[in-house]
């Protein structure tokens, strides 16, 4: 399961990083933001889990 988590995080980084210098009406706009959501949920929970884990122990 933790395999396919890190799939899914590369490849929403990869789909970012080759469309972003596309013009803006050119992308596909919830994909795009989409993996904006994606990522920044996924560092919010990652500096909640290690607050959590190294200041909570």
């Amino acid at each position: 399961m933790k395999i396919l988590y890190f799939v899914s995080l590369i490849a929403s980084a990869g789909y970012l990083l080759a469309f972003l210098p596309k013009l803006r009406t050119r992308r596909e706009p919830v994909a795009y933001w989409g993996c904006w959501a994606y990522l920044s949920i996924n560092a919010i929970y990652w500096v909640i889990f290690a607050l959590r884990y190294y200041f909570m122990r």
